[in-house]
C-alpha cells in the first residue's frame, strides 16, 4: 500500500480527519504568524496587502487539504485485437454494472487493441447487440485504440480476451497486473473473437453469445473486481 493510501486511512477516519484538520490548520496559522513577526511586520506594507495575505494563506492550505483527500484514480483496462467487439463490449458492460455501485476511487475503463485496428469504430454486431442489451447506442461514439505504453504504465489491472493476446511477437504485457479475463475471475477458457463482422442472423447470434459471456463473467464476479481495484 501507498504511502498516500495509508495516510488516507487515517483522513477518512471520521476522528482522524478532524484531528488531521485541526493539525495543518494550525501548522499554517503558525507559519503565518512567523512569517508575520519576521517580515511583515517591520516592513511597511499596504493596508490591502496585510488583508490579503492571510486569505492567501488560508486558501493554500484549503487547496493542500482538499489535494491531499482526493482519492486516486484506478485505470481498468479491456484488451483484444481489433479493439472493435470484445473489448469495448466489456467495457461498457461493466460501466453499466458499475453506475450504481458506490465506489471510493473514480475508476477510468478504457477498452484497448494489440492491433492492427481493422475499422475505426465498433464493429456493427457488437453495436446492435449492445443496443438491443442495454436499449441504448452505446457503442455507437467508440472508436478503436492502440494499446500504449502510457496506458500499459497507468493501468492497475489489464484483462485479455484470449491466451493468444499474452503471446503475441513484440506485445509484451507486464505479468504484475496482466491476466486472462476469465482465468482472473478463477474461470477456464477464453472469451472467443465472434469476428467476422456482418449483420446476418448467425452473426448476431455469435456476437450475442460473446456479449452474454462477458457479462456474466464479469457480472458474477463485479465483487471481485472492486475489491481488487478500489482499495
Amino acid at each position: 500500500m501507498h504511502l498516500k493510501d495509508r495516510l488516507l486511512l487515517f483522513w477518512n477516519d471520521p476522528v482522524w480527519s478532524k484531528v488531521i484538520a485541526a493539525g495543518l490548520t494550525a501548522i499554517f496559522g503558525l507559519l503565518f504568524l512567523w512569517l508575520y513577526n519576521q517580515f511583515i511586520s517591520t516592513t511597511a506594507l499596504p493596508n490591502w496587502l496585510i488583508i490579503v495575505l492571510p486569505i492567501v494563506v488560508l486558501c493554500a492550505a484549503s487547496y493542500l487539504i482538499r489535494e491531499f483527500r482526493r482519492p486516486k484514480s484506478r485505470m481498468l483496462v479491456y484488451v483484444s485485437s481489433g479493439g472493435t467487439c470484445r473489448d469495448p463490449m466489456a467495457k461498457v458492460i461493466t460501466t453499466k454494472l458499475l453506475e450504481n455501485r458506490k465506489l471510493n476511487h473514480p475508476l477510468q475503463i478504457k477498452a484497448a487493441a494489440l492491433g492492427p485496428l481493422s475499422k475505426s469504430q465498433a464493429s456493427y454486431a457488437a453495436r446492435y447487440v449492445i443496443k438491443e442489451m442495454y436499449n441504448e447506442d452505446l457503442l455507437a461514439q467508440h472508436k478503436p485504440e492502440l494499446l500504449t505504453l502510457e496506458t500499459v504504465e497507468q493501468a492497475d489491472l489489464i484483462l485479455v480476451m484470449d491466451e493468444t493476446l499474452l503471446t503475441t511477437p513484440g506485445k509484451t504485457l507486464p505479468k504484475g497486473k496482466t491476466f486472462l479475463l476469465k482465468e482472473f475471475f478463477g474461470l477456464k477458457g477464453d472469451i472467443e473473437d465472434p469476428f467476422p463482422d456482418g449483420k446476418d442472423e448467425a452473426t448476431l447470434s455469435r456476437y450475442r453469445e460473446c456479449a452474454k459471456e462477458i457479462q456474466d463473467v464479469i457480472g458474477n464476479n463485479i465483487d471481485r473486481l472492486i475489491n481488487v481495484l478500489d482499495v
